[in-house]
């Protein structure tokens, strides 16, 4: 019936995150749009992402999510796109331990 870990991972999102980003998540759309890298906002363009890639902290490209510090996956977050997605994730994950 559905997969258990993104089950208890929606169910965290709905306690502890805004219902549009819950919506995103749902629908999947967030995670393959790109975003502007001043307001986060997804523009459906993939035509600046080496200026965007370049305006991202060096640990950014970090695959371990779970060895960043809150304020390094709050950086993340603010620079949007699938960083973000993540390092939403990841603080989601913290929050349901």
């Amino acid at each position: 019936m559905g997969d258990p870990e993104k089950t208890q991972d929606l169910q965290c999102l709905t306690a502890n995150e805004p219902t549009s980003e819950l919506a995103r998540r749902q629908d999947g759309a967030s995670e393959n749009a790109t975003h502007h890298p001043a307001t986060g906002e997804a523009d459906g363009s993939v035509t600046d992402i080496a200026g965007w890639k370049a305006s991202l902290p060096p640990y950014a490209t970090d695959l371990h999510y779970q060895q960043l510090n809150a304020t390094q996956l709050n950086e993340l977050i603010g620079k949007g796109g699938l960083w973000a997605s993540k390092a939403r994730r990841e603080i989601a994950r913290r929050e349901c331990e």
